[in-house]
């Protein structure tokens, strides 16, 4: 690979890390708010959206950390 390719493979590998420290700041975010509701909203509507969502942010986070993991390799 060369020079300029490699480059932006670095740049896109850290801009790929950094949305998926920003998606682990709203899942902490996101999982504080469900953990200060009532017990009784947990388990309701408002509760199981919430843990869809983390579910989901989740799901994303672990997808960019195998993009990086994968572009790393190629650095």
């Amino acid at each position: 690979m060369n020079k300029k390719r490699g480059a932006a493979i670095v740049a896109l590998t850290r801009a790929l890390d950094d949305a998926r420290a920003q998606l682990e700041n709203l899942r902490e975010e996101e999982q504080e708010a469900m953990d200060a509701l009532p017990d009784s909203f947990q388990q309701g509507d408002q509760g199981q959206a919430m843990q869809e969502g983390l579910d989901n942010l989740e799901g994303a986070i672990s997808d960019l950390e195998s993009a990086v993991t994968s572009l790393e390799t190629i650095e």
